[in-house]
């Protein structure tokens, strides 16, 4: 079996989750996984898995509700400044000692190095390189947005052997990835999918920004009940909101549930949402161009709507048109989880390796 150091972006829960479904598959393969993850990745993957590293790992600074770039670029050099060389070095020592056979990166920026001290093999699964490596529809005036983003995506590593892509939506791949990089569905946590579905509970409303957070002013006018998550009311109810504290099984439950949700642009629980078959009001963090893209393409597939502020008039249309969102997604067969064709496509790579 394969030797696999596997290298998780730690910032927000996302990579993490997804990460976390592919390593239990490799386990269960019988492959021997190292884990190197950052910040919520590794508190999470930790309580999980015991081979879990944690190393210096990218953050991000927001202001007023979008994301702040001059901030997030001083401080994430003050922190690599102090702390790459020592993650550099136990990636190096680890590599000495462990001698993988293949790394694989969902946008972890250290991992993927790697690769020139071994001429290992080099996988790479996340989601933000469809914004570098996809012919992507946006509004012009976000076109400075997209640069930033493009350039940070095309930095972090630019040398996968393959690079698997997930996504809810299908661009076309640029002509120089068409070969290397694959489009994968979501990948889809076994407690989603093994959830009882119906659509009669309350708005789901998961908001953990300002301008996410000014929803609230917007659906309490409205006749339908909420339950609100990432909320600093912690629990009780206000309204037609019944505000709760952030907890896996409970989310998920009223996500199951759920008449419809409300959220930022985060790529996670938006497709996870999109596979159950919920409709969307998406508030995607201004600046940050992969959520604004994530909302674009849900209104452009007839998913839901989105704002980069919540606007009364147009949450009113979403409501009104949640029968009709339903039935875009019911009629929409791409939409399904892609944690099969992930798996089998990694299997034959492994395959394809020459182990001792």
């Amino acid at each position: 079996m394969a030797r696999i150091i596997y290298g998780v972006q730690g910032e927000g829960r996302g990579h993490s989750s997804r990460s976390k479904i592919i390593i239990e598959h490799l386990l269960q393969q019988g492959h021997d996984v190292k884990i190197f993850t950052s910040h919520k990745g590794y508190d999470y993957l930790s309580t999980i898995f015991d081979d879990v590293t944690n190393i210096l790992g990218l953050g991000f600074v927001f202001d007023g509700g979008k994301l702040d770039i001059s901030k997030t670029l001083q401080q994430n050099l003050q922190d690599g400044t102090i702390d790459a060389g020592k993650t550099m070095y136990l990636l190096y020592k680890t590599f000495k000692e462990f001698q993988p056979h293949l790394a694989i990166t969902d946008f972890e920026p250290f991992v993927p190095y790697l690769k020139g001290l071994g001429n290992i093999p080099f996988l790479s699964i996340n989601h933000q390189h469809i914004i570098s490596q996809y012919h992507l529809e946006y509004p012009y005036k976000w076109r400075a947005d997209y640069l930033r983003a493009k350039t940070i995506v095309d930095n972090m590593y630019w040398f996968a052997d393959h690079y698997y892509v997930t996504s809810f939506y299908y661009p076309r791949a640029r002509e120089m990835f068409r070969k290397k990089s694959t489009l994968i569905p979501p990948i889809l946590r076994n407690e989603v999918q093994d959830r009882k579905l119906a659509d009669n509970g309350p708005i789901l409303i998961y908001a953990t920004t300002t301008d996410a957070r000014m929803v609230l002013d917007v659906v309490q006018k409205t006749k339908y009940q909420y339950i609100g998550y990432g909320f600093d009311e912690g629990s009780g109810t206000k309204g037609n909101i019944t505000f709760k504290k952030t907890g896996t099984g409970e989310f998920l439950d009223d996500l199951a549930s759920a008449a419809a949700v409300v959220t930022n642009g985060g790529y996670t629980l938006m497709s996870e949402a999109i596979c159950l078959g919920k409709p969307v009001y998406s508030i995607p963090i201004r600046r940050q161009f992969e959520q604004m893209v994530n909302g674009y393409y849900l209104e452009k597939l007839g998913f839901g709507l989105y704002d980069l502020v919540p606007i009364r008039k147009r949450f009113l249309m979403f409501l009104e048109g949640l029968p009709y969102y339903r039935k875009n997604m019911r009629n929409d067969h791409s939409r399904r989880q892609g944690n099969t064709r992930l798996f089998k496509a990694l299997d034959r790579k492994i395959e394809e390796i020459r182990l001792p």
